[in-house]
């Protein structure tokens, strides 16, 4: 994990050169109600546990990478790394922003436009949630085709709440968020092996689905 980033980024945070909007890292915006850095720290937790199934021998996609905070953790850790996103707007941004680290390319997460058995690692933090119920399946089963037989993908969402905020429910309205036992039962249909933790605060582990604020989900191909 690069520590010295996190720092960095959390300085530039309360110094309002970096503004959190609750799925993305922009640097040189500003929105009158950015969220608490904690919120940013939470979404840095993800990709901290994600880096723990990277080696430098990986070809990594990360899938609807947005603006592109993530490459700059994931890509010291892999050997080649890819991002991609729908926006090209995203795809500008991260290049401007995140420079060396950014192979960003655009298209569809339903559609991706890279070849069968492309990937060892797809990360995809933060996705699923975006892309309509019935559409689900379709992620995952891009996501199948582009790993290699030996392939990881690890997967993110948050929990379903009643109690989402009003923004949440917002950038959620076309999408489908789940309870654990429809996100396991889909990503099992599409996946070997599946195991999916739990998030609170930072911490991921095996803590009571029912309680918590995200899933993240291990699935080998085969």
């Amino acid at each position: 994990m690069d520590y010295d980033l996190m720092d960095a980024l959390e300085k530039q945070y309360k110094e309002g050169k970096v503004v959190y909007e609750g799925e993305s890292v922009t640097k040189g915006f500003r929105f009158d109600t950015p969220l608490p850095v904690e919120y940013l720290l939470f979404t840095i937790a993800r990709y901290k546990f994600a880096l723990k199934f990277l080696s430098k021998e990986h070809n990594v996609l990360e899938a609807a990478c947005g603006n592109g905070v993530g490459l700059k953790f994931i890509s010291p850790h892999c050997k080649k790394l890819t991002g991609l996103d729908l926006d090209p707007e995203a795809a500008r941004h991260c290049k401007e922003v995140w420079g060396e680290y950014a192979n960003v390319k655009v298209g569809n997460v339903l559609s991706m436009p890279f070849s069968d058995n492309e990937f060892d690692r797809v990360v995809s933090l933060d996705t699923i949630e975006h892309v309509k119920a019935h559409e689900g399946s379709t992620f995952l089963k891009e996501i199948c085709r582009v790993l290699n037989n030996d392939g990881l993908a690890i997967i993110a969402t948050p929990r379903k709440s009643e109690l989402a905020s009003y923004n949440r429910r917002l950038a959620h309205a076309e999408g489908h968020e789940y309870e654990y036992e429809e996100f396991e039962t889909l990503l099992k249909d599409h996946f070997k092996h599946v195991f999916v933790f739990s998030q609170n605060d930072e911490f991921v582990g095996t803590q009571n689905p029912k309680l918590a604020w995200h899933f993240i989900a291990l699935c080998i191909k085969g």
